[in-house]
């Protein structure tokens, strides 16, 4: 029978076979049933060799199946003997690079690339902001003090008086002291020694400088040698521990955070208002006050022995690309982060880390990998000038853990954290409250991005986009709180044919009363016109400018999404053509009709220019389309129209929408009814703009209630992702999202009324979209019950359109070359 867990395993970098292969089976038996410890392979064992019989051993012990470890391109030997022992092979880390990051030190003063090495999404990207800030501010000041690694043998006295004397004749003996522990390496150098004793305990702080090297081998072998051949034979003591734990290796302390050890890194940066909005999206007075917030109040309210951010990141990511000893990152955690005002909107920031063990010679850094992430930093070091490269490896370091404190601490003033864990972390599983959401799935099989070349210009071309539903998020999102959106399958058709007869191009659209036929050059003029028209309402927005920019006429989006979409493709004016739209989506209700007849007219167009867009480019300009219609929409319902599914949407300080597609596991989707509450007596913009004066007026009371949206909104994307819904707090949620618009005063007292009767039945109600501020109607709603047929008995909907969307739909589809009456697949 053969062995399936041996099956498909990978040979190492180098396989060496240097005992028949019955012996080689014979010491895996021997180890996998006990009769031979790790470390009891023959020593003439290649270490290739030797780590497949460890492995293969592991393999019959516990069942694993162990093929990636036995992958790598490092000396084994060298890896088996010096840096691991019973060697089984190597684990993978992903290596990430952010720069350039300009550094101003002693050792180096221009721009360097930084490797890191970490599992965590989002940290190299967010470093990477960083480095770019501190790039555009001229560089990064940096400043390494070699303040020495330490070494406190513990010893033992009768008491009082022994101390003393022992105490006295350490200090009279530090000239031969010193030369014995210098006489064990040529780098190294011993700085002092200091005394602490209480009781018959005595500890000896000695310090040493040790070059590229970061010492703690060397520090150890050197008070080794005094201790046993020096101070115990004659100071007549007794040593209890070469290590004492008063040095303090690998702990946080409060002697390392006062008085350092190995390297004090500082490095400093001011930053202009210009930077600040340009490359971290935020300003000077929003980032002193996390600072002052988090990193000292929090700290202190804590009891912290740190005040900074994230430090312990970057020093972690740093230390495992170059070969450090990872388990001093709980120095890197006891960072100082400091960020103050410089005039009235610049900022000066600096970190200072105090305990910083760091190395460019021995231990890891000679691994190859490691050594290759070292090269990239510039790092040579050379015998003749002991500690060059180590400080040049402290200044960059610095300057990098600076960098990512101020991409963090700008990511908390900017509310920008969870959008960049959720969009670069994404494939973890979501775990917690708010605001990351519980079991959530990994993304939905949503529709890939198609990459769609250039075609043949003037064939038959059918675009069909989906309609959308808020789930919840509405306003909020604006202001970027995240929205949950699904596209349904009520849908918009464009098709676009070339005209056999006719000069001009033709428009036919039913839904809006619309059938005729204009010249290339009228469309032009009349979206340079809205165009124009946008700019002006931009300058001075106004409920006037407003009206203005829509205009009156029934087939402005269409005629925007022709013109805007011919500018996208150079300007080409394209050959005689009909458009027919036809849509099964109501209009004005909150169904996403105006973006679904933006993204599939602008799509139809270009395909028939033989210029198709992939689906991120579409987006941006169907967003553009609507600026025209509703002037600051938020986007979301485009990114539902064009990706399809279930999306998790949320817009980005400067105006970006972030689209991810998320699955749903419990059937909550199916369990919504939607009807159609009429038309609202006021256009998207308006009722936008009204909230807006709301939140110009109350800021801090309209933030809350978006506070209160966003926590709901990750309430419902927890439900989606159960097997199973919690229905009453799926009821309590939806009531949560409705009470916190009707706060927003975006629903008419018809609809709050008819709200109220659904919740008295044991349901639950909320308006779908922007709403309305007066009128009888709001557009959508979407109805939840636990038991979904009790609402079909409800006999006061009986006046509502009722709908039966399927949720989740398919996104825009594009076919070319279809002819009359064939729909896109």
């Amino acid at each position: 029978m053969s062995d399936p867990k041996g099956a498909h395993r990978p040979a190492p970098a180098t396989k060496v076979e240097s005992v028949p292969a019955g012996e080689r089976q014979r010491l895996m038996r021997a180890l996998a049933g006990g009769e031979l410890r790790f470390y009891q392979l023959p020593a003439e064992l290649p270490a290739e060799e030797a780590a497949a019989i460890r492995r293969e051993a592991l393999e019959e012990i516990s069942g694993a199946h162990l093929e990636h470890l036995g992958r790598y391109s490092l000396d084994a030997h060298r890896a088996s003997t010096r840096h691991c022992e019973n060697f089984i092979g190597v684990t993978q880390v992903p290596v990430g690079v952010a720069g350039p990051l300009t550094v101003r030190g002693e050792q180096i003063d221009g721009d360097v690339f930084v490797p890191l090495a970490t599992t965590e999404g989002a940290l190299v990207a967010s470093i990477n902001r960083g480095c770019a800030a501190i790039r555009a501010a001229g560089g990064a000041r940096t400043w390494v003090e070699d303040v020495g690694m330490t070494r406190a043998p513990v010893f033992e006295t009768s008491g009082i008086d022994d101390t003393r004397r022992f105490l006295a004749w350490i200090e009279r003996h530090e000239a031969e002291i010193r030369a014995i522990a210098q006489g064990t390496s040529r780098y190294l150098r011993l700085i002092e020694i200091r005394p602490y004793s209480f009781g018959t305990t005595v500890f000896l702080r000695f310090r040493f400088q040790s070059g590229d090297a970061m010492g703690m081998n060397m520090a150890t072998i050197a008070c080794d040698r005094v201790v046993s051949d020096y101070i115990v034979p004659k100071a007549g003591v007794r040593c209890i521990a070469l290590s004492g734990n008063y040095c303090v290796d690998k702990k946080p302390a409060a002697i390392n955070f006062q008085e350092g050890r190995g390297k004090r890194l500082h490095a400093e940066v001011v930053l202009p208002a210009a930077v600040l909005s340009k490359f971290l999206k935020t300003n000077a007075q929003a980032l002193v006050e996390v600072q002052y917030r988090k990193n000292l109040l929090g700290s202190i309210a804590a009891g912290a022995q740190g005040y900074n951010a994230h430090s312990a990141n970057v020093v972690a990511a740093f230390f495992l690309a170059t070969g450090q000893d990872i388990a001093h990152v709980v120095g890197g955690s006891m960072a100082i982060t400091n960020i103050e005002l410089r005039g009235e909107d610049a900022v000066y920031a600096s970190i200072y880390l105090p305990d910083m063990p760091l190395g460019a010679v021995g231990g890891g850094t000679a691994l190859e990998t490691q050594r290759e992430a070292l090269s990239i930093l510039g790092i040579k070091p050379d015998p003749a000038r002991p500690g060059a490269a180590a400080t040049r490896l402290g200044e960059i370091l610095a300057a990098a853990v600076l960098a990512g404190e101020l991409s963090l601490m700008a990511a908390f003033t900017s509310r920008d954290l969870a959008r960049a864990h959720e969009r670069l972390g994404r494939g973890k599983s979501d775990e917690g409250s708010r605001p990351e959401p519980a079991a959530a799935p990994p993304p939905a099989a949503a529709p890939a991005l198609v990459s769609r070349p250039r075609m043949m210009p003037g064939l038959p071309v059918l675009v069909s986009a989906p309609g959308k539903l808020i789930l919840a998020g509405e306003h909020a999102v604006v202001y970027g709180r995240p929205a949950l959106v699904a596209a349904i399958d009520l849908r918009l058709r464009a098709r676009i044919a070339p005209r056999r007869d006719g000069r001009g191009c033709e428009l036919v659209l039913p839904a809006v009363g619309v059938r005729r036929e204009l010249a290339w050059s009228e469309i032009v003029a009349y979206v340079e016109a809205a165009r124009q028209r946008w700019q002006e309402h931009v300058a001075a927005p106004s409920a006037e400018s407003f009206r203005h920019l829509r205009g009156e006429d029934p087939a402005h989006v269409a005629l925007i999404a022709l013109g805007e979409a011919a500018r996208r493709a150079g300007g080409v004016e394209p050959r005689p053509f009909t458009l027919t739209v036809a849509s099964e989506l109501p209009l004005g209700s909150g169904f996403g009709s105006s973006a679904a007849t933006a993204s599939a007219v602008a799509q139809a167009l270009l395909a028939f220019l033989g210029q198709p867009a992939e689906d991120d480019d579409l987006l941006p300009l169907s967003v553009e389309i609507e600026r025209r219609q509703h002037g600051q929409p938020s986007g979301v319902d485009s990114a539902a129209v064009v990706r399809g599914g279930l999306i998790w949407a949320r817009r980005d300080v400067d105006g970006q929408v972030h689209a991810d597609s998320i699955a749903a596991s419990s059937s909550l989707l199916e369990r919504l009814r939607v009807f159609d509450t009429g038309t609202p007596a006021e256009a998207t913009g308006q009722v936008v703009a009204a909230v807006r004066g709301r939140w110009q007026a109350d800021r801090l009371h309209v933030e809350e209630i978006f506070d209160r949206i966003e926590r709901a909104t990750w309430g419902l994307r927890q439900e989606l992702a159960r097997r199973e819904e919690n229905r009453p707090r799926v009821l309590a949620l939806i009531r949560q999202c409705q009470t916190c618009l009707t706060e927003l005063g975006v629903t008419p007292e018809p609809v709050r009324q008819l709200i109220a009767r659904i919740e008295a039945q044991g349901g639950a109600a909320k308006i779908s979209g922007a709403g309305a501020l007066t009128g009888s109607g709001a557009g959508s709603l979407i109805v939840y019950h636990p038991e979904p047929a009790e609402i079909a008995g409800w006999d006061f909907l009986s006046g509502l359109a009722g709908l039966s969307p399927r949720l989740g739909a398919p996104g825009l589809s594009l076919e070319v070359g279809a002819e009359e009456g064939e729909s896109p697949r």
